[in-house]
């Protein structure tokens, strides 16, 4: 297995479980009795965690697949996620809000740069 579809596997799986987390995270809050709409747009976060992680996972399966769009779908996902630990730091959350995403932020960057900076074979 090449260091690309390594890389495609271990993101695909990180992405998976954020994906799970945010379905979780969503499905908490409908269950105190908010709408769908709600538990996903207010705030905004369950909406960007979806779409990032959604795209990451897509795109890592693809890279594993040795598929051409991979890495760039990826890096959508990746920016993605990135967007929302940057907008989540700017509004002046606490640390401990988002310093979990921050983390995954880091890890999602590596795993997509080996993915786009690395040769397909």
């Amino acid at each position: 297995m090449t260091l690309r579809r390594l890389a495609g596997l271990l993101l695909a799986l990180l992405a998976g479980y954020l994906l799970w987390q945010a379905v979780h995270a969503i499905q908490f809050v409908m269950a105190t009795g908010s709408p769908l709409y709600e538990a996903v747009m207010d705030p905004p976060t369950g909406l960007l965690r979806l779409l990032g992680t959604g795209f990451a996972l897509i795109g890592g399966l693809l890279a594993f697949l040795n598929k051409r769009p991979g890495a760039w779908v990826a890096a959508l996902g990746t920016g993605i996620f990135l967007l929302l630990t940057v907008m989540m730091v700017l509004s002046g959350a606490e640390a401990i809000l988002w310093r979990d995403e921050a983390a995954y932020s880091a890890a999602l960057l590596v795993l997509t740069g080996l993915l786009v900076f690395q040769r397909r074979h």
